[in-house]
């Protein structure tokens, strides 16, 4: 099965991949979110919160009322929806499913969203997780965390990513500014212009900020945020923020199942720039 929603992003837009980190959190929000509080979690990460359902059409959020076992990636976690309620467990994964953590950061991206990435000491391990719905044997879905909100004139999304890491590791980067130019001629499945402006070509920039985070041993919350902007003149601004957090409302628990009853939302269905099916231990591509 193929992840969806990818950080990595080489140097130009035409092959920047937008979406952005699968969300599993632990209960703590005062809203049922699940989400709320620091982005240290601990030894054991306790994820709960009310699910939805997206509706690519009209962009609304629906409360779910179904059940489905949970199989989480990697093993270890015990938990299921029931009537719509989400409750899962995991602790310390085992040795076998952890990863160094310079390369897993590295092959999702960081080198190109920031310059001179670093991370220490460089021997950490670890891994991040899905959730994965199942009904009988077969495999059938996802549940993540995020939000995204459209405008006439802007889009927003937001994901939190969990992090295990075998101990306290820095993160860090300087942030980039990269100008990029969109010709949907060249690759209409790599440009926003014809749904936005309606035309073949647009044209901005892409930001990310300085970060340096610290990971402590065990259970992290990683926020991502992408905010694009409309300007005159078929003009485009994307930022994209990174922080050790775990927020609340009005990120809440997305469930998408391969039947297409839920949907991956992305505003107007139109497809990302760069989307790749390589599975990211940020992100999943569609499938």
């Amino acid at each position: 099965m193929t992840k969806r929603r990818i950080w990595k992003m080489p140097t130009t837009l035409a092959a920047f991949g937008l979406a952005l980190a699968l969300a599993f959190t632990s209960c703590g929000g005062n809203d049922n979110s699940g989400g709320g509080g620091s982005g240290f979690l601990g030894e054991t990460l306790n994820l709960s919160g009310l699910v939805y359902t997206f509706d690519l059409e009209d962009g609304s959020f629906t409360r779910s009322d179904v059940s489905r076992q949970i199989v989480s990636d990697p093993p270890g976690g015990t938990g299921a929806i029931t009537d719509g309620q989400l409750s899962f467990t995991f602790g310390r994964p085992a040795t076998q499913y952890l990863n160094n953590m310079g390369d897993l950061f590295r092959w999702m991206g960081f080198e190109d969203m920031f310059y001179d990435f670093t991370i220490t000491p460089a021997a950490a391990m670890g891994t991040f997780l899905w959730l994965e719905t199942a009904t009988s044997d077969t495999m059938n879905g996802e549940v993540w965390r995020g939000y995204t909100a459209e405008t006439a004139t802007s889009y927003t999304s937001r994901d939190v990513t969990y992090v295990f890491v075998d101990r306290d590791a820095a993160i860090s980067g300087s942030g980039i500014t990269e100008s990029f130019v969109c010709n949907c001629e060249e690759r209409a499945d790599a440009c926003y212009c014809e749904e936005w402006y309606d035309a073949c070509y647009c044209y901005g920039t892409f930001s990310t900020h300085n970060f340096n985070i610290t990971l402590r041993e065990g259970w992290n919350a990683l926020h991502s945020r992408l905010d694009s902007n409309l300007g005159v003149n078929n003009t485009v601004s994307m930022t994209r923020t990174i922080s050790h957090e775990n927020p609340g409302s009005p990120l809440r628990w997305i469930l998408e199942e391969w039947n297409g009853s839920s949907v991956e939302p992305e505003p107007s269905g139109r497809a990302l720039p760069g989307r790749t099916d390589a599975r990211s231990p940020f992100g999943r591509a569609r499938r």
